[in-house]
């Protein structure tokens, strides 16, 4: 059933109960079986869901990437590492899957440019280097463990995934995705004959519940450019206003959100004067610099997100198996172009950082400690009791 028939039906079952303000909260807690049985009883049960509920300690790693066309799956090589192990399980942290606090429950990869961003592939949308990135990040992750994909999304060059831990897939529940093109007015993920050319990629949205927790996880690739600001800027607004999931859920509607990707936002100095700080292990020089931290700090995107401390120098940009910044004819100035913010509802602090690491582009490591879980145990309770209620035949006048 696709999620418009879903939603239909959902509100037909549910008549004015859908539009209560406890209806998402009802939805994150209980099981579809008894959602519908007694709408007083489900308020009851909402409101006294703190009685009800323990909080869960859950570890997710979040890794962005520009794969530059992404045929180097087999070839990674950056900076002190020497593959894709090396990424997501840094210094060789995580590695125990016999300890269960030091793996991941959730990995979120996003990747950007996974395909060449030239006409041919905006038009067919090959997905080729998506299986092969798939296939190459599950066998990394069968080294350290166990882990399912439990959901791909590609927009052209921009790409989502979501692996699990096979422990928590009983517990999740409500998935959706959405996808968001910001190139040519929204008519494909690319702006083209633009010159120089303005990547406009798009965002990849994945929402779901784990427990009762909602949590959603957006991939982007903003406008590049040193000067481009305003429609970076811009491609966020049209992001965070245009996703929409099932129910007349957006981005706000969700416990916890992380928003990652190439989000092109430079350094506003010269490229020698960038270079001059990194060398000198002078990172905190850049941050009054920075494009994101500017815009943010000026109201301007990513209201209320955190995001970890620009300990490592910029990822952008590297002569490709090297570690040397861009010694092209163009000479790019380096910049963290590449970004992992979070945003919590309920609490702010209910989302702890772990680790917050640098190239291959960015990635952070979280516990989110607020993951509500509902005792199973209770649900043939409830069940039961909602039986025992007496049909009431109402006449309406």
């Amino acid at each position: 059933m696709d999620s418009s028939k879903q939603e239909s039906f959902d509100i037909f079952l549910s008549g004015a109960f859908f539009d209560s303000p406890i209806f998402d909260k009802a939805v994150n807690l209980l099981p579809n079986s008894i959602l519908h049985e007694c709408d007083e009883a489900v308020e009851q049960v909402v409101s006294r869901a703190s009685e009800m509920t323990s909080l869960d300690r859950i570890k997710i790693f979040i890794g962005t990437w520009n794969v530059n066309g992404g045929k180097n799956m087999h070839n990674v090589a950056f900076r002190n590492q020497s593959n894709m192990a090396d990424w997501i399980f840094p210094n060789g942290t995580l590695v125990s899957v016999d300890n269960v606090d030091e793996v991941p429950e959730i990995i979120a990869i996003g990747l950007e440019e996974l395909v060449d961003l030239n006409a041919s592939n905006l038009v067919k949308a090959s997905t080729t280097n998506q299986r092969l990135w798939a296939e190459g990040v599950r066998r990394v992750l069968q080294e350290r463990g166990s882990y399912i994909l439990l959901v791909v999304e590609q927009l052209v060059g921009v790409c989502l995934f979501i692996f699990v831990r096979p422990q928590l897939v009983p517990f999740i529940k409500d998935f959706a995705v959405c996808s968001v093109k910001t190139g040519m007015g929204g008519a494909t993920g690319n702006k083209l004959g633009a010159s120089p050319p303005l990547f406009k990629i798009g965002s990849v949205a994945f929402r779901m519940v784990v427990h009762s927790t909602s949590i959603c996880f957006v991939c982007s690739h903003f406008a590049a450019g040193q000067n481009e600001v305003r429609d970076r800027n811009e491609d966020y607004t049209s992001a965070y206003r245009r996703i929409k999931f099932p129910h007349g859920r957006d981005i706000d509607s969700h416990d916890v959100v992380f928003w990652f990707g190439d989000f092109n936002y430079r350094i506003n100095l010269s490229g020698d004067d960038v270079k001059k700080a990194v060398y000198s292990d002078d990172i905190e020089r850049l941050w009054p610099y920075d494009q994101l931290l500017l815009q943010k700090s000026q109201g301007m995107v990513f209201h209320s997100f955190q995001e970890g401390r620009l300990s490592f120098p910029p990822t952008y940009k590297y002569d490709t198996f090297s570690d040397d910044y861009d010694t092209s004819e163009k000479c790019r100035t380096p910049a963290w172009t590449d970004r992992v913010l979070w945003r919590e509802r309920r609490d702010p602090q209910c989302t702890k950082l772990i680790r917050s690491l640098g190239p291959p582009d960015s990635t952070i490591i979280c516990s989110v400690e607020g993951a509500k879980r509902f005792p199973m145990a209770l649900f043939p309770n409830i069940v039961a009791k909602l039986k025992e209620i007496p049909a009431h035949i109402c006449l309406s006048k």
